[in-house]
This record gives C-alpha cells, sequence and structure tokens, in this order.
C-alpha cells in the first residue's frame, strides 16, 4: 500500500513538471515580452543581488506570475496579463517571484515534497503543507517590503488588488 501510494504521487508530481517542461520547451511561440520588461528583470535581480537570471515565459498554464525549478528557475508569467501591468506592479511581481529565488523556496519546496511522497501517510504533512505555503510567502512579502521600504504601500496594493485581466 505504501509502495502504491509513493508511485501514484511520484507520477502526479512528474505528469505536472513535464507539462510545465514541455512549456518551457515551446516557448517562444506565440507571445512576446517588450524589452522594458527584460530591463526590470535585470533591475530586480540586482536589487537581490542574484546573479542570474531567470528564464522568462508567457504561458496560459498558470493564472498568476510563479516561478518553478531548482537548479534552473524559470519565471512563469500569465499570457495576456503583462499588458494589464503597470510598470511599478510588473517591478512589485518581479522582485516578489526573485525573491522565492534569492531565498531558495524552490529548494525547499522541492525537499517538502519529497517528503510529502515519502510519508503519504502523515497527515501531518498534508495539514502543514498551506501553512509553510503562507509562511514562504509572507516571508517573500517580508523581503521585497524591506527592499522598497518607502513604496511598501504600493506593494501592498499590487498584492490586494492583483492583476486583473477584465479589468
Amino acid at each position: 500500500v505504501w509502495l502504491m501510494g509513493v508511485v501514484g504521487l511520484a507520477l502526479w508530481l512528474i505528469i505536472r513538471l513535464t507539462g510545465l517542461r514541455r512549456e518551457n520547451i515551446n516557448a517562444g511561440s506565440g507571445f512576446q515580452l517588450p524589452e522594458r520588461f527584460y530591463g526590470q528583470l535585470k533591475t530586480a535581480a540586482e536589487k537581490l543581488h542574484l546573479k542570474r537570471l531567470p528564464k522568462v515565459i508567457l504561458t496560459k498554464k498558470v493564472t498568476c506570475p510563479a516561478v518553478f525549478g531548482v537548479f534552473r528557475p524559470v519565471l512563469l508569467i500569465p499570457a495576456g496579463t503583462f499588458k494589464y501591468m503597470s510598470r511599478e506592479e510588473t517591478e512589485h511581481i518581479l522582485l516578489h517571484e526573485l525573491a522565492h529565488i534569492k531565498r531558495g523556496d524552490l529548494a525547499v519546496h522541492a525537499v517538502y515534497m519529497v517528503l510529502q511522497i515519502l510519508y503519504w501517510f502523515n497527515p501531518l504533512l498534508w495539514l502543514i503543507r498551506k501553512t509553510l505555503q503562507n509562511l514562504r510567502e509572507l516571508c517573500c512579502d517580508a523581503t521585497v517590503a524591506r527592499l522598497l521600504r518607502e513604496d511598501t504601500v504600493h506593494y501592498r496594493q499590487t498584492l490586494l488588488v492583483g492583476i486583473d485581466p477584465t479589468a
């Protein structure tokens, strides 16, 4: 029974990651980001002292910006929402997502996923999943707020309002 659970969860994770990786490979077909976006990406990375910029992919597979990948992180941006973002919102989103990379959140999440697959029968791991995710987000927000200082109010506004493609 344990082995069936491990295999089932591992297959589920592999299928999800393969879908995202396939999107990574197919990047470049369809949507384009303006040059200013890459300038903002570089500026945000410098503020966080990141040495390597993540690859950026516009995709319809996500509904909000996200990063994935432990060794070569990729920044996923929902296709179609970029045109609704102001420069300030773009900066806030980039700082937030790059802060996940800087803090090592992707590696911590990978370790958690391995533990959850191996110990799938332990209800505590399932119960703390959302708490750990929320804690990562709060720590990331604190990192960005520390960088922005006086502009933290606008950052909070970006988080609260979000990006609404129907607006």
